[in-house]
């Protein structure tokens, strides 16, 4: 008898327990349907009813009606929401509550993981980098995450990115390399997925796996092209793009990412229409609202390379687009408020009309006060500024200026940052070009191109050359002729393999080599590298205005040195058609110019020429002050 009334006991224990695991089986689903519901208004860019509605089911968690993973599920979507309507400082304090509430979860890991890997994102979206590595150095001590987890591969891209926007892009590429195998499972075709299905992270669709994929490749290519590897990168973006709308969609936002790498690469080598080209194509391409920011930086970035490339008829339709959607939210936090103004300033700076551009350089600083100090537009309008001021001749503004992008780099880029170093580098040349402190200068260049930079970079990339033939400048100045004649030669075995033995680079580096050994008195030598400057100037089928026009004026001295003044005349007409060519402001290079010829003429005892020229000299730096 008592066996069976023990069995009946256990038997209605058993129904009891099941009756409560189906009901909560129910409310986990119901819980994860409102949830779904709440994701599906932040994606359509309902925010405010997204944070009411995230708000009020979080509070469930104090009755007891919702798990603690639920909860800072939905305090991460209310900061999201806070985050997309430029409400910088209450998404910071909302993610801070997620955050404390997935530090609660001892069973649950992984929120903890994804709450530090959100507020990570967000400081480094919004430009602390610096306070991004902290929070990442948090998620590498949260125990109980399975290192082969899809938790994991997302804190190792998201710290890869960081080291790539820090401008560390050989540990970022480390990282990146350190993914392979990964990302090749990510990527396989369907047939290996088929095959090898057991191997699956069965938490990732095949989607997410090909993203994922894409992501990390497009990282890859901007690391490339930042540490001089042009071709490398060109390469690997050609094949992203290929890849991504193949196995992807021409609308998806890593698509759009490789295109927008490519844009970016093509700016730099100033193919300016190209890349307007390139930006356009990314604007519109997702209609996703939580990608509004990414759209309207593409549309700046197609209205600043249309500027560049003087397209008049275009960037007058970009600003006045951004002007539309900017008067449409008038009274209001607006992203488009913001980027019209940049625009405007941008155009009336590279236009000329400077007391217009620092006019609305000034209306841009009231109106991004409502940003936190680290934010992105706060340091463009901080370069911008200097490169105003620089124009108008301004120095000490401008100084002031540089020290001032430098602390930026070093409070939230980071003091050991490489971008931090080449702010310090712009205040080494600005001694070089425009101060006395030519000692403080040389320390600046040992301490942070020698000790650290130099590091960061292949020895034959373009802002390698550039920071060699800045170094061999000063090291002439303080007469130091040998040590630069030795980083001169450097210059052109880096001009050479980077662009060959008929380019612009090459020929104006073999030039000021050829200048230098004449200085140090190495006539033959430096007779022999002018030659081949001259040869490479006139085999070469590219010309880059700038740097042929460097290597003219030099060739030129050279040739005024040897008593050819009518050969050094010829080449000084050819810079006056160059800079008349040139599209864009190049400072002061008629003065430069106009300098020389007054010196050929003094030279040759035609002083009422000499005089003329001084007089065009004083007319030019009279413009641009």
């Amino acid at each position: 008898m008592s066996r069976f009334l023990l069995g009946a006991f256990l038997c209605l224990l058993s129904l009891v327990s099941k009756g409560e695991d189906n009901e909560s089986r129910l409310n986990q689903a119901k819980n994860d349907k409102k949830l779904a519901f709440l994701k599906y208004k932040f994606d359509q860019g309902e925010y405010e009813e997204c944070i009411d509605g995230a708000n009020k089911f979080a509070k469930n968690y104090d009755k007891g009606k919702i798990s603690i993973s639920d909860a800072t599920a939905a305090k991460l979507l209310e900061a999201k929401s806070y985050f997309s309507m430029l409400s910088f400082e209450k998404a910071s304090q909302i993610f801070n509550v997620a955050l404390s509430l997935a530090e609660k979860s001892k069973s649950q890991p992984t929120d903890e993981h994804k709450c530090l890997l959100y507020l990570a994102q967000y400081l480094n979206e919004t430009g602390n980098y610096a306070e991004s590595e902290k929070i990442l150095r948090k998620v590498e001590k949260v125990s109980g995450i399975d290192k082969a987890s899809i938790e994991e591969m997302n804190f190792s891209s998201s710290l890869a990115e960081l080291y790539k926007n820090q401008g560390s892009c050989f540990e970022a590429l480390d990282i990146i390399e350190g993914q392979e195998p990964y990302r090749l499972k990510m990527a396989s075709s369907q047939l290996v997925e088929e095959k090898d299905k057991a191997a699956q992270d069965k938490e990732v669709d095949f989607q997410t796996r090909k993203e994922t994929y894409l992501h990390l490749l497009n990282l890859k290519a901007t690391c490339l092209f930042q540490i001089g590897k042009t071709d490398e990168a060109e390469m690997l973006i050609k094949n992203n793009l290929l890849w991504g709308n193949k196995n992807l969609s021409s609308s998806n936002r890593y698509v759009i990412e490789a295109l927008r790498g490519e844009a970016e690469l093509l700016s730099k080598k100033k193919s300016f229409a190209r890349s307007a080209s390139a930006y356009g194509q990314c604007y519109g391409r997702s209609d996703a609202a939580e990608y509004e920011s990414s759209k309207v930086e593409d549309l700046v970035n197609q209205t600043i390379e249309s500027i560049k490339d003087a397209q008049i008829i275009q960037y007058k339709n970009y600003l006045r687009r951004l002007q539309m959607y900017a008067f449409r939210s008038v009274g209001t936090k607006d992203r488009y408020e913001i980027a019209y103004n940049y625009c405007e300033a941008f155009r009336s700076f590279y236009e000329g009309d400077l007391q217009a551009a620092e006019h609305r350089l000034n209306s841009l600083v009231s109106i991004i006060k409502f940003l936190p100090p680290y934010h992105p537009y706060h340091y463009k309008v901080l370069q911008l500024k200097a490169d105003l001021k620089l124009r108008q001749g301004d120095l000490k503004s401008y100084k002031d200026l540089l020290y001032l992008i430098a602390e930026f780099n070093s409070k939230f880029k980071g003091a050991k940052s490489p971008d931090f170093f080449k702010a310090n580098l712009d205040l080494a040349l600005y001694e070089l070009n425009y101060g006395s402190d030519l000692n403080m200068a040389e320390k600046m260049f040992v301490v942070n191109y020698s000790n650290h930079l130099k590091k960061e970079i292949i020895k034959e990339s373009d802002l390698n050359i550039f920071y060699l033939k800045a170094f061999a400048r000063l090291l002439e100045k303080r007469d130091k002729l040998d040590s630069a004649i030795a980083i001169m030669k450097d210059v052109v075995d880096g001009s050479v393999l980077q662009h060959g033995e008929k380019s612009p680079e090459y020929a104006a580096g073999i030039a000021k080599l050829g200048e230098l050994q004449i200085l140090s008195g190495k006539y033959e030598d430096g007779f022999s590298s002018m030659q081949k400057a001259e040869l490479a100037m006139e085999s070469g089928k590219e010309n880059r205005n700038e740097l042929s026009m460097e290597a003219y004026l030099i060739i030129s001295r050279l040739y005024a040195f040897k008593g050819e003044f009518d050969k050094s005349k010829n080449l000084l007409n050819k810079v006056a058609q160059l800079n008349l060519d040139k599209t864009g402001f190049d400072p002061l290079a008629d003065a430069v110019k106009n300098e020389q010829v007054a010196s050929l003429y003094l030279m040759t005892g035609n002083y009422y020429k000499g005089e003329k020229e001084v007089k065009k000299i004083t007319r030019d730096k009279g413009k641009d002050s």
